[in-house]
């Protein structure tokens, strides 16, 4: 079958994608080769195509057809959604995935290459065309611009070899109700998707569930969908919902046993792992002032743990002590890195255990942190623990949690910068400037090192911007200082001091880290 055939089919609602796929999954790099070896002639693949009922338990969303049956793409969505992007210029109706990924893809008439749109490449620049355009337009007026060049007829030729593209003929097997029954294609689609990008264990448990609860997949996504366009702006997963579920619902670290789990108990699962979820963030919102994605994300793996607690716990907290033990566990878990080093299911399944043989939510939490001695102990904080550098490093979110807890105070507003304070967001501010640093020889691990950052409001932020701190902290009263956890010592402020300043801001972070946790582990909450 040809490309444009396929397309037109997709547009029509002939052609369609079934519930239990996932969602778009390459990546720019990935759909760049793919055209460029389109463009090349490669050997690309053929199609398996399902011709079944017209059923809209069975059809993901777009035009159905008004016949009786549809063919669903069973393997192939990649590469004809990618076409489609590339064609229509705007994603199919059952695209699930980030559009920027397939559209506004460029190609270099000079160069025969492949580029998602670059205004610093490509502005001002005739050779760089729209795929897109190339696509829909005339090559002659394409072309107009070159007429009389000597380029002319090489980009004629590159122009041709583009648009072929739509006379592809892709090799189709199909299957049908006969041949294979729903069971039995979700069965093949997994087979033949291992040679290519291959069905994670999550997404396969999705798509048999899928055979039960034909909207599984798209009630989740509409919940993602709700939390990414939250001001907070939380990036979470299918895997990773799908995973707390599996926690909350059967207390398993693996998939395995969710396909068989009754369709009944996996909806109210659902709907349980939605409360608990908005229930923790508001924990860690309210009480360690971690309001954004930046600083929870290397901490989603500690979801499902803190899942099965609330289901085992009838989904609610039931006393501030409670809560306490539940922040000093969960901020050491992210710490250390419990959930993101090897056998990560057999450690989850471990305090998964832990919480099932313990009915009382002290000894829960007893067996939670004894486990994490087998990582770290005794669980402080060193001064050594603050070298690292860049706003990836695990202990970034943990300084921010810091300013949020405590008494600390803007440099100049003297507003206290706790999770109260609205309509004025913090911004990283570099107490020795960046600029300054990288003059005087400092690499850009030590320029930003996380013992040189603090949060200001973006008004001081901006008015501090490239003064050094002998002169602006000097300025400044040594409680508003003493606050941000600065050395005092006026010597420390000058450039020629800077590896001495950030050992002593180390220790002073050090101690007021261990202050916080020792309050939680005792039971004493944050000011809130």
């Amino acid at each position: 079958m040809k490309v444009h055939q396929i397309l037109y089919d997709l547009e029509r609602g002939i052609l369609g994608l079934p519930k239990f796929q996932r969602g778009f999954v390459w990546d720019r790099s990935k759909v760049r080769r793919f055209m460029y070896s389109m463009y090349r002639k490669y050997p690309v693949g053929g199609l398996l195509i399902w011709n079944t009922r017209v059923d809209v338990n069975i059809v993901r969303d777009g035009i159905l057809p008004q016949g009786e049956s549809i063919d669903l793409i069973v393997d192939g969505q990649q590469r004809i959604t990618t076409l489609y992007g590339m064609y229509k210029g705007r994603t199919p109706p059952f695209f699930v995935g980030k559009r920027n990924d397939i559209l506004n893809l460029y190609f270099d008439l000079e160069e025969e290459k492949f580029e998602f749109y670059r205004a610093s490449l490509m502005q001002n620049n005739s050779s760089w065309i729209s795929v897109t355009r190339i696509l829909q337009t005339d090559r002659r007026e394409l072309l107009k611009p070159f007429e009389g060049t000597p380029e002319y007829f090489t980009y004629h030729e590159r122009v041709v070899q583009l648009k072929e593209i739509l006379e592809k003929v892709f090799h189709v097997d199909s299957i049908t109700e006969e041949t294979a029954k729903l069971e039995e294609v979700v069965e093949i689609f997994n087979e033949v998707n291992k040679g290519g990008s291959s069905l994670g264990e999550a997404d396969f448990t999705l798509a048999k569930i899928s055979i039960g609860w034909p909207t599984a997949r798209e009630e989740m996504q509409s919940k993602l969908n709700e939390w990414s366009s939250h001001p907070n702006g939380y990036e979470f997963t299918i895997e990773w919902l799908l995973r707390c579920m599996n926690s909350a619902v059967l207390g398993r670290a693996r998939f395995n046993e969710l396909i068989t789990t009754d369709v009944n108990k996996l909806q109210i699962g659902l709907k349980n792992v939605l409360k608990y979820v908005n229930a923790f963030l508001a924990q860690i919102e309210d009480r360690l002032g971690l309001d954004h994605f930046k600083v929870i994300k290397n901490s989603r793996a500690t979801f499902p743990v803190v899942m099965r607690y609330l289901a085992q716990n009838n989904g609610a907290f039931q006393s501030e002590s409670e809560i306490a033990q539940l922040l000093y566990w969960y901020i050491h878990a992210v710490l250390w890195g419990r959930y993101t080093r090897g056998a990560t299911e057999s450690i989850l399944q471990t305090d998964l255990t832990v919480i099932d043989d313990q009915k009382e939510w002290k000894r829960r939490f007893q067996g939670l942190i004894s486990s994490l001695h087998q990582t770290r102990n005794p669980l402080r904080i060193h001064p050594d623990d603050f070298i690292g550098s860049t706003t990836g490093n695990r202990f970034y979110p943990f300084l921010y949690l810091l300013t949020r807890t405590n008494e600390t105070r803007d440099l100049l507003t003297r507003l206290r910068l706790n999770h109260r304070l609205s309509g004025n967001p913090l911004e990283l501010h570099h107490i020795f400037p960046k600029s300054v640093l990288r003059d005087k020889g400092y690499n850009p691990r030590e320029v930003n090192s996380l013992a040189n950052f603090a949060f200001l409001t973006r008004e001081t932020n901006r008015k501090l911007q490239n003064r050094e701190p002998k002169d602006y902290l000097a300025e400044c009263d040594v409680n508003l200082v003493e606050s941000q956890w600065i050395p005092t010592n006026p010597k420390l402020w000058k450039i020629g001091n800077y590896p001495k300043f950030l050992s002593e801001r180390r220790k002073l972070l050090s101690a007021a880290a261990n202050k916080l946790l020792e309050n939680l582990e005792s039971g004493k909450l944050p000011h809130s």
